[in-house]
C-alpha cells in the first residue's frame, strides 16, 4: 500500500524538547556567510593609537609654559565712576600717575605707551608731539595715593595744549 510521506512540520519556534531551548533552524551554509563577514570586518578595521600626540602636545604646552614669560602691566587702583564716557586708548596719549617714592614727593608720571616716565613740564611738549601724531585725546589715570594737586596740574599741562581734550581715567561700577 502506498501511504503518503509525512513530513514533519517545524513550528515557528521550535522548542529542545528535552532542555526546552530554541533551536537553531538556521541553514548551516548562512550561518558560516554570516561568521564570514564579522570576520572579515574584524580584518579591515584600523585602531589609531593617538598616545604618542598626546604626549607630544603636553610636551609643546610645557615648553611654552616654561619659556613664555607673563608680566602684565601693574593694575592702577583709579576711583570708580557711575556716568562715564568711553574713549579710545589706541587714539589717545595715555599719563599714568602714580605717589612719588616717598611721602610729600611729586607723582611718578609714566607714558602708557612707551613706559617711559617723565616730568610735569615734559607732558605740554609730549601732548603736542602726539596732537601731530593724530592722537587728540589724553586721559590722565592715577592711582587712588596721588595727590589731588599732582591730577590737577597734569590735567591743566595736557589741556594748555591747542586742540586737545582730556579725560581722567576711571572704572566703572
Amino acid at each position: 500500500m502506498n501511504s503518503p510521506i509525512r513530513r514533519e512540520q517545524i513550528p515557528s519556534n521550535p522548542l529542545n524538547r528535552s532542555t526546552g531551548n530554541l533551536l537553531d533552524v538556521q541553514p548551516p551554509a548562512r550561518a558560516e556567510r554570516v561568521r564570514r563577514k564579522s570576520n572579515n570586518t574584524a580584518l579591515n578595521s584600523v585602531d589609531l593609537d593617538i598616545t604618542p600626540m598626546i604626549d607630544c602636545v603636553f610636551l609643546l604646552l610645557i615648553f611654552f609654559m616654561v619659556s613664555s614669560t607673563m608680566q602684565g602691566t601693574p593694575d592702577l587702583d583709579v576711583p570708580f565712576a557711575i556716568h562715564t564716557q568711553g574713549v579710545d586708548s589706541r587714539q589717545s596719549t595715555v599719563l599714568i600717575l602714580r605717589p612719588g617714592r616717598n611721602p610729600g614727593d611729586r607723582a611718578l608720571i609714566t607714558l602708557e605707551d612707551s613706559g617711559q616716565q617723565i616730568s610735569f613740564a615734559e607732558i605740554g611738549p609730549r601732548v603736542t608731539e602726539a596732537v601731530r601724531n593724530g592722537q587728540r585725546n589724553v586721559v590722565v589715570k592715577a592711582e587712588g595715593d596721588v595727590a589731588h594737586g599732582d591730577v590737577r596740574d597734569a590735567m591743566q599741562a595736557a589741556a594748555k595744549v591747542q586742540g586737545t581734550s582730556v579725560f581722567a581715567g576711571v572704572r566703572e561700577k
